[in-house]
C-alpha cells in the first residue's frame, strides 16, 4: 500500500462505530479469528461476524466515495 492508501483507510475506519473499528483491527490487523475476536469483545460469534460484515462494507463504501471525490 502507498501511502495515500494507507491515509485513506485510516480515514474509512474513522468513520466507523467502536465496535466496528475493534472487530477490523482484531481480525484483521491483529489477525484474531472470529472466535477469538468476539470473546476479547466479549460478544457472541454470530454477532461478531454480523459486525465485521457491517464494519467491511462501510469500509468498502467509504474507499469509493473518497475515490469519487478526488476525480
Amino acid at each position: 500500500m502507498n501511502k495515500k492508501e494507507v491515509k485513506d483507510t485510516y480515514k474509512a475506519l474513522e468513520k466507523l462505530s467502536e465496535k466496528q473499528r475493534k472487530a477490523i483491527i482484531l481480525c484483521d490487523f491483529k489477525e484474531l479469528s472470529y472466535k477469538e475476536s468476539a470473546i476479547v469483545m466479549n460478544i457472541s460469534l454470530n454477532y461478531f461476524k454480523v459486525l465485521l460484515f457491517r464494519a467491511r462494507k462501510a469500509v468498502r463504501e467509504n474507499m469509493k466515495g473518497s475515490e469519487k471525490s478526488e476525480r
